[in-house]
């Protein structure tokens, strides 16, 4: 399969005003709100303890993939490997490269439920299972980068075991098998993926943390672990919240600079004791001003 190209979206310029040589973190400035500095790096006047202070802006950007540019199709193709479903390369990478593929399931009976990340350079999946056999689902999907979910392409329903004379090739093969309480999910021969009661509360679980705390994703999945739960069902029941990590770090970088004093070296480097990645350490305490 030839690659393409992925043409990412670069972030809106930002003018600078004022004195960008004279100008630094932390030095006096006069008219809060006024911005200095480079585009890669700018500056603005915020108060901060009672003075007026440079710090460091988070520069604007697409917070997310774009839409996927073609369609996701679903397609019976024979007993052997069952549906085969194809989608295209993003129109864009949007603010990031793709990190990932989301891929999610229905059928009449079970709303849209996170099955599992696919690789961002896979384009194709087999969903196969014998007992699937007359079953209808639908399928959607959307590109992932490290600031978010883009939005999702859809299928149409498809019903397993429809008359097709395609041909299948030899891809990952995933395994789907609902029963009355576990759909089974196999991406390939060594990778299962399932959405069982315990992972359903896994997925609860999660959810009620991050409303009422912030969580790197490592330190909310020793946290499902700490509630005896699995680590595989942790972490799918933190990979299916769809979180933005970013977010989280800031809102962890508040939190931490509401109750005691910190250097940006400091928070930066207490975030990553948390588990975030230095990046999105990094991008919780740009959000914070400090």
């Amino acid at each position: 399969m030839k690659k393409l190209t992925i043409t990412l979206i670069t972030a809106l310029s930002i003018i600078a005003v004022g004195s960008p040589a004279q100008a630094s973190i932390n030095k006096p400035c006069s008219k809060v709100g006024s911005i200095t500095g480079s585009q890669a790096k700018p500056l603005v006047c915020k108060t901060v303890k009672g003075k007026r202070i440079w710090v460091s802006q988070v520069v604007a950007t697409k917070t997310t993939p774009s839409a996927l540019s073609t369609s996701l199709t679903a397609r019976y193709v024979g007993a052997t490997s069952g549906i085969l479903l194809t989608w295209g390369y993003p129109h864009s990478a949007g603010s990031s490269p793709i990190t990932n593929y989301r891929l999610e399931v229905m059928t009449d009976k079970m709303p849209w439920t996170f099955v599992i990340n696919i690789s961002a350079t896979e384009l194709y999946q087999y969903v196969t299972d014998a007992k699937l056999s007359l079953l209808t689902f639908r399928f959607r999907i959307a590109a992932q980068n490290v600031h978010g979910l883009g939005a999702f392409s859809e299928t149409d329903w498809v019903l397993y075991g429809a008359t097709s004379t395609a041909t299948a090739s030899t891809v990952p093969v995933t395994t789907l098998a609902p029963t009355t309480t576990t759909t089974t999910i196999a991406q390939t021969t060594t990778t299962t993926v399932y959405v069982t009661n315990s992972r359903t509360q896994a997925v609860k679980s999660a959810t009620s943390y991050l409303r009422f705390t912030s969580f790197s994703r490592s330190g909310l999945i020793k946290q499902l672990e700490y509630e005896k739960f699995s680590l595989d069902d942790a972490t799918y029941g933190v990979d299916a919240q769809n979180a933005d990590w970013n977010t989280q770090a800031a809102k962890s970088a508040t939190s931490y600079l509401k109750t005691m004093s910190f250097s940006r070296s400091g928070l930066i480097a207490q975030l990553v004791y948390e588990g975030f990645s230095q990046s999105q350490a990094e991008y919780g305490v740009n959000a914070v001003g400090l």
